[in-house]
């Protein structure tokens, strides 16, 4: 079984794209195990409908709950060798806008 479940905050605002006959919408979420340890960046990937509806009702510092696949991958660039890893999304739940501390704020964006 392939499943991850996430809450977060996102790290910035969705950014969505046509991809062939469909819109696919990438976004940032943040995550944290405790407060004195290290904030974890996932790269989520939502199609269609889903990724559309993200797109117009949620933004950077929103809290999110969300369900999907891992899938990891890779390509070239400059003869290197780079991994990717995504969460393809599966389903979502809004759980709240941005909070009013920098807790989710103590590292840069992560470069998705």
């Amino acid at each position: 079984m392939n499943r991850a479940m996430l809450v977060g905050r996102l790290g910035k605002d969705p950014e969505t794209s046509e991809v062939k006959d469909t819109t696919v919408t990438k976004f940032s979420l943040a995550t944290q195990r405790g407060k004195d340890k290290p904030t974890q960046w996932h790269n989520i990937v939502a199609w269609g409908k889903t990724g559309t509806v993200l797109q117009e009702y949620v933004k950077k510092g929103d809290q999110l709950a969300i369900e999907g696949e891992i899938r990891n991958g890779s390509y070239e660039k400059d003869g290197k060798k780079v991994y990717t890893s995504e969460i393809n999304l599966d389903s979502f739940t809004f759980i709240g806008g941005k909070s009013n501390n920098n807790d989710s704020d103590t590292e840069d964006e992560p470069p998705f």
